[in-house]
């Protein structure tokens, strides 16, 4: 049996913590391109499907289009597709582990209006779109708000969980959500110039 003192018992603890963090930043880096996937919390889903049905009212489209830029794991996308059967849902995740995780649980589902893409939301179609929801990493939110400005229609939704498109946007609505997600508390709300 181990006949360690505490002091040895606290620094194999925080050598294995360590460790297991490293190899986690390590696997991120290296297979998702350095975006943990992290699902969205559901009170802040339910705010984004809110923003969502108001749009798809105002709007009066026959067919109505959300993109999920970030897919992650599906969950969101899957969110969005249950709770809006009439509307095409389309998840965009460059990860391939993910992008096949999504899938799985796409067909184990039997979503007949969600579809994904592996590709990076760089070389996406988003003429489709009439919203976006996402939650990526403000790393990311350069390069996604210069992807929204080339590529989206006029006056297509955008909801961003967390984090602000920042630069020259400015949020219609910034809500504080109340959440058991610690590290989720903010939804920005835009529509596309």
């Amino acid at each position: 049996m181990f006949e360690w003192t505490a002091f040895e018992w606290i620094e194999n603890i925080l050598f294995y913590a360590a460790l297991y963090v490293l190899l986690w930043n390590a696997w991120f880096l290296t297979v998702s391109k350095g975006i943990p996937n992290i699902r969205t919390a559901p009170a802040i889903r339910k705010k984004m499907a809110d923003f969502v049905r108001e749009d798809i009212a105002q709007k009066k489209k026959d067919k109505y289009t959300i993109i999920d830029m970030g897919a992650g794991n599906g969950d969101l996308s899957r969110y969005m597709a249950r709770t809006f059967p009439e509307a095409h849902v389309i998840g965009v995740e460059i990860d391939k582990i993910a992008y096949w995780k999504c899938c799985f649980y796409k067909k184990l589902l039997g979503y007949k209006n969600l579809t994904y893409r592996n590709e990076s939301f760089h070389y996406t179609s988003l003429k489709e779109a009439d919203a976006i929801v996402m939650f990526l990493s403000w790393l990311l939110m350069n390069d996604i708000r210069a992807t929204l400005e080339k590529k989206l229609s006029k006056n297509t939704l955008i909801t961003s969980n967390k984090f602000p498109i920042g630069g020259d946007w400015v949020p219609e609505h910034k809500l504080d959500v109340k959440t058991l997600y610690f590290h989720q508390k903010s939804l920005y709300v835009y529509h596309s110039k």
